[in-house]
């Protein structure tokens, strides 16, 4: 009995010991889209120097264009090989992209890495660092192709039919493109050749799960590590497959789990690594795969239980963020040698869209999946924040020079965007700096107009001197946001107006590549004759409301108003420049008057009107205009005997250019912001004549006791009727006498 409690307790001891050694570790699973268009952060580096090292005699030998080798390779490490001509290249995997495998070609071979891996399991050799332990019935050589898991499309460029010629050519493109990786080489494992697997199933007695290791990984490294990773390919013929048909366990020296893990389900490459964990230097560690299933399920089924293949083991490493490969690579002999990137999924280079507007910044490009890709040196969803000085990836943590006196000159970036001089820099070698208001990669891009002096970083673009009004810090590309429609008008008395304003985010103009906090708001308010505008203390928008009333008490009543709101980020800043304003007008009374008292001075041809002052109280309505109504007295219901004149003083009017002698009726009429007032009654008058304006007609004479009496009429020289002349007229009569008829 007292031995039975001590096993017991033994037992529970070593479980205590396995959950304490494999709780410590994180495992992370890295699904990697089958998908050519998954961008990853890898970048191929091909560092230039003077070209004059490549010109070749005239000895028959081919002579390179510059404009073809100038961008593409380190020219320090350019050797001869057979005749062809051998060029080394550096490939950063960071981010998304560390623990990918990075298939190669003929020609191509890794010279240098700092990581240990193993890729090539069939021919690898077994070493004090690395060994490997499998039954090799089990386990073969295959090559898929990442789209969709089939082998069919992975045979020689040469030996594919037509359709699948359309499938290169349209999908994963000729394999003669240099850095082309449409397949994977993967150490396959297969489920009906594994005795473990076919003993246990084949036996009918056989009802309890099995556990059956298929691979095991022995490593001893070689300092301190912190990290491992294992990339692998999965294939499920069937969904209701088992997802926990493959476990991994990783065991230290005294064969303790570490770590324990069930791959996932998941149809296409994956990375699983294994991190928080310390493999100490100089002590080996197991890390094995095993199959778990009941027989009886699977009898006679194994051949249904998909695919599983292993790509990639690695170490990772404990202070760098990514993966180097030196690479060197042979080119064609009878063609230029043309840069290109290096890339996990099919062609590096993604497609562009061909739409002319797009989100993407700092020269980044719009994709077919609508999605921007940035040049090397920027991040962001729309390439927004640039790296800076010196870095470039995903993270903007890769670091291109320890010393300061080269950092990143003389490189050649290639990336999924395609091959450019890293930002700030330009030239044939990369090795010039961008000329004034232009900056980016290979310095294509220009400063922000909004740049104060067009001044901006070279590497960046981010504004030296600061922005116009208005405009966000770092880059001056975006305005900080205003309200897109002025105040709504609730009520309006003769002395205050109240309005709500609308905080919501449809309400205000978007932030752009920049996130604001818009926190505050104030309220800007002047009438239309007043020319600085007078504010509201500043107040704090609410978090959970988006709307808020405001009251403007103590206007002026009839009068406009000019009412705006300034929104205020947490920065402090904000945009004056573009406040939507509102115009709203306060309430009156319209006048009563009764009487204008109109007073009319008749002159030569024209009239003086005058009236009284029209005295307000303080709530009735402003005098706006005075319209006068001029009609003849022989014509009052002819419309084109009318004249409206509106006079430009507030007491009377002056009217000149009459007919002279004529007879006119007129009216006021005054008006308010509210309309017309009653108009005063019709007054009539004649305006004055001149010497002038008359003439003498129908003269006659009479006879009459020896005297001779002389008549006349005056009329309008202008209507031709009688008329009073208002001014002295002298007449001067000339006569003669006819002799001839007083001698007869």
């Amino acid at each position: 009995m007292i031995y039975k409690s001590n096993k017991l307790l033994y037992v529970l001891i070593l479980i205590y010991i396995h959950i304490f050694n494999v709780c410590p570790s994180t495992i992370s699973f890295h699904h990697h889209k089958n998908d050519v268009y998954e961008d990853y952060d890898i970048t191929t580096i091909y560092r230039t120097t003077n070209m004059s090292y490549f010109d070749r005699n005239s000895d028959g030998h081919e002579k390179f264009d510059i404009t073809t080798i100038y961008r593409i390779t380190n020219m320090s490490l350019f050797n001869r090989n057979n005749g062809r001509l051998v060029y080394h290249n550096e490939v950063y995997l960071r981010t998304n992209a560390i623990g990918m495998p990075l298939q190669l070609y003929d020609g191509n071979h890794v010279m240098s890495s700092n990581t240990i891996e193993i890729s090539n399991f069939r021919t690898f050799k077994n070493n004090s660092q690395m060994s490997i332990s499998y039954d090799s019935n089990s386990w073969t050589e295959r090559s898929i192709n990442q789209f969709n898991g089939y082998y069919e499309y992975c045979n020689k460029i040469n030996d594919y039919s037509e359709d699948e010629e359309i499938y290169y050519q349209t999908t994963v493109k000729p394999r003669k493109q240099l850095y082309t990786n449409y397949c994977y080489n993967v150490f396959e494992f297969l489920f009906q050749n594994y005795h473990c697997l076919q003993y246990n199933t084949l036996n009918y007695y056989n009802i309890e799960p099995v556990n059956c290791t298929i691979f095991t990984f022995y490593w001893t490294p070689d300092k301190d590590q912190t990290c491992l990773t294992m990339t692998y390919y999965r294939f499920y013929y069937q969904q209701n497959i088992d997802e926990n048909l493959i476990t991994m366990d990783m065991y230290d020296k005294n064969n303790m789990v570490l770590s324990s893990t069930k791959l996932n389900k998941y149809d296409g490459v994956s990375t699983l690594k294994i991190t928080n964990i310390v493999f100490k230097k100089n002590e080996e560690y197991k890390l094995s795969f095993s199959v778990n299933l009941i027989p009886y399920t699977y009898r006679g089924r194994l051949n249904e239980l998909g695919q599983f293949g292993l790509i990639r083991i690695a170490q990772c490493s404990n202070y760098d963020e990514e993966e180097v490969r030196i690479v060197s690579a042979n080119s064609f002999s009878d063609s230029g040698i043309n840069p290109m990137p290096f890339n996990i999924l099919g062609y590096g280079v993604v497609e562009r869209s061909d739409e002319s507007l797009h989100p993407c910044l700092n020269g980044g490009y719009f994709t077919t999946f609508s999605k921007c890709v940035c040049p090397p040196g920027f991040k962001g969803q729309f390439c927004e924040t640039g790296c800076g000085l010196n870095s470039y990836g995903f993270d903007c943590k890769g670091v291109c020079s320890i010393t300061t006196d080269k950092m990143c000159r003389g490189m050649l970036m290639c990336t999924s965007y395609g091959c450019t001089c890293p930002p700030g820099l330009t030239g044939p070698l990369c090795n010039k700096d961008c000329t004034f208001g232009t900056y980016g990669a290979d310095c294509k891009q220009t400063c922000s107009s909004n740049c104060l002096d067009n001044a901006c970083d070279q590497y960046t673009g981010v504004c030296l001197r600061g922005c116009s009004a208005g405009y966000v810090l770092p880059y001056c590309r975006e305005k900080y946001p205003f309200l897109i429609n002025p105040p709504t008008l609730l009520s309006v008395t003769y002395d205050r107006i109240e309005i709500e304003l609308n905080f919501g985010k449809n309400s205000m103009t978007k932030y752009g590549e920049k996130i604001l906090n818009i926190k505050y708001y104030q309220i800007y308010y002047k009438s239309l004759i007043e020319d600085t505008f007078r504010t509201f203390e500043i107040k704090l928008i609410s978090n959970t409301i988006n709307t808020t009333t405001e009251i403007i008490s103590d206007l002026e009543p009839d009068t406009k108003y000019k009412i705006g709101v300034l929104l205020i980020a947490d920065d402090g800043n904000f945009n004056d420049q573009d406040v939507v304003y509102g115009q709203y007008k306060t309430t009156c009374n319209q006048p009563q008057i009764t009487d204008y008292n109109i007073k009319l001075i008749s002159g030569i041809r024209s009239i003086n009107i005058t009236w009284n002052i029209i005295n307000l109280s303080r709530i009735e309505c402003k005098i706006t205009t005075y319209a006068l109504t001029l009609t003849s007295s022989r014509s009052q219901n002819q419309i084109t005997d009318v004249q409206e004149i509106l006079s430009s003083t507030e007491s009377g009017h002056f009217l000149d250019n009459l007919l002279p002698g004529f007879q006119y009726n007129i009216k006021l009429t005054p008006s308010t912001s509210n309309g017309t007032l009653p108009p005063s009654p019709i007054y009539s008058f004649t305006t004055l004549m001149s010497k002038n304006d008359v003439q003498i007609k129908n003269i006659s004479t009479k006879h009459e006791n020896g005297k001779i009496k002389l008549y006349w009429i005056m009329v309008n020289s202008k209507h031709q009727h009688y008329t009073t002349v208002h001014e002295p007229i002298t007449s001067i009569i000339r006569y003669k006498v006819n002799y001839s008829q007083l001698l007869q």
